[in-house]
This record gives C-alpha cells, sequence and structure tokens, in this order.
C-alpha cells in the first residue's frame, strides 16, 4: 500500500523545505547572448529558462500595423523534464502558453513606438519542475529590458495554488501533480494591476481569494530579485563604458 504524500509538514514545511509562503531560490543572468538585443537567463528552483529578445526590425511584408508585432517561440528539450513528451499533447500545450505568454507580454510592452515592425521572442526550457509559464514570463520580462524595448510597467509573475487547504507560493512540480488548483498569476509592479491570471479548476471565493495573495506575494518576492538584477546589470554597463555613479 502506498504512502500518501504529505505536502506540508506538522512543522509547516512543504516537501522541499519552504514554507507554504517561500518562493524557490532565485538565479538570474542577463546579456547572455551576444547576437541578441537582450537574453535572461532565469532559474526558479530547478525550473530555468533561457530568454532571447531580437529586434524591433522591420517585417518581410509590408502591411499597415499600428505597432510592433510580438511573436513568441518556445522550445522545451526533450530532457527538461521527467514526463514524457507526447507529440501532438505537448505541441499544443506550448502552442497555448506561446499564446498566453505573447497577450501578457504584449499588454507591457509599448508597441506603439514601432509601428510595421516585429519583436521577436525565444525562449528555450532548460529544465522544468514546475512554475514554467510564470518563469518564462519573468525571464522573458528581462530579456527586454535587457534589449531596451520600452514597457509600460515591470512585470513579474509567479504560480500559486492551494493542497489540503493551504495555499502555498510558488508551486514545484509534485506540488503541480498533487492535483490541487493552481493559479499564474503575473502583476505590473507599479500599478499593482494584473496582467494574467488563469485558473484550472473551480474553487470557493475564499480560497480564490487566499490563492491569489499568494500569488501576488511571489510576484513582489520576484521583483526583489529581479529589479535587482536589471539594477546590477545595467550600473556593470555603464561601468564598463567608464560611466560611474556614486552611490
Amino acid at each position: 500500500m502506498s504512502r500518501r504524500t504529505e505536502y506540508v509538514s506538522m512543522e509547516g514545511l512543504r516537501v522541499d523545505g519552504r514554507r507554504p509562503n517561500e518562493i524557490r531560490d532565485v538565479e538570474i543572468e542577463l546579456g547572455l547572448l551576444d547576437r541578441a538585443e537582450g537574453s535572461c537567463f532565469f532559474a526558479l528552483g530547478n525550473t530555468k529558462v533561457l530568454a532571447a529578445v531580437y529586434g524591433p526590425h522591420e517585417t518581410a511584408w509590408k502591411r499597415s500595423q499600428d505597432g510592433a508585432a510580438i511573436v513568441v517561440t518556445l522550445n522545451a528539450a526533450s530532457f527538461s523534464s521527467g514526463e514524457r513528451r507526447k507529440g501532438k499533447t505537448m505541441e499544443r500545450k506550448e502552442v497555448e502558453m506561446c499564446n498566453t505568454l505573447r497577450r501578457t507580454l504584449e499588454s507591457n510592452v509599448s508597441t506603439h513606438l514601432f509601428p510595421n515592425s516585429q519583436i521577436e521572442i525565444y525562449l528555450q526550457v532548460l529544465q522544468e519542475d514546475g512554475g514554467t509559464l510564470a518563469v518564462c514570463l519573468n525571464a522573458a520580462s528581462l530579456a527586454l529590458m535587457d534589449a531596451g524595448i520600452p514597457m509600460d510597467d515591470f512585470l513579474t509573475a509567479c504560480t500559486s495554488g492551494c493542497i489540503d487547504g493551504t495555499s502555498m507560493t510558488d508551486l514545484n512540480q509534485l506540488e503541480e501533480n498533487a492535483g490541487g488548483p493552481q493559479m499564474p498569476v503575473a502583476i505590473l509592479h507599479t500599478s499593482q494591476k494584473v496582467a494574467l491570471l488563469q485558473m484550472d479548476s473551480r474553487i470557493a471565493v475564499d480560497t480564490f481569494e487566499e490563492v491569489f495573495k499568494a500569488g501576488v506575494a511571489g510576484c513582489d518576492k520576484a521583483f526583489v530579485e529581479m529589479d535587482h538584477a536589471i539594477r546590477s546589470h545595467t550600473k556593470q554597463l555603464l561601468e564598463s563604458r567608464g560611466i560611474v555613479f556614486n552611490n
């Protein structure tokens, strides 16, 4: 008889040792790819994504367009996940994620500044361990900043959920597989507007509010790491050009 997995211990700790309101360790590297206008490696625990931005550049075809078109391409390495990648099912999942990424990023990028042009965002999922959509959004957001693409706000994302009545911030793969409700959330930090909110199941209003709060808290914690990374990277770029600011 198999033993039931205990997702939160009596001491209030999750399987990986975190408290319910804690996110996993964050690792960020910017400007890794010389040929891209902007790039970012973003790791949240064992979920790792590399983002590259090309453009804006004129489209190959002439058409009337008020702002830049954003094209998102997502690839997941065959070794990135423990689950078997099943042809059409996996392709459909990746297409849906691409559409969600495009719509969410498009709502924050100042596309009107680049009429009749195209901005291409390539995302390579190197390793999956939960929260892949949120990590892709964070990586793309920072890569766009690295490319100098103007945006309306600072977008951050996190996946929250609820298991056995406990709301959790930043679900890992094991927790996502538990079968409880999951909620990818993206927040515009300054305005506190919701850029993305997805639900995969019906839940009570009280539970919804708690899970949403957990997601927003995760976005705020991700912002601290992302803001520090982009500021440090910008400072290094300026210093490499002989521009030094005294704090």
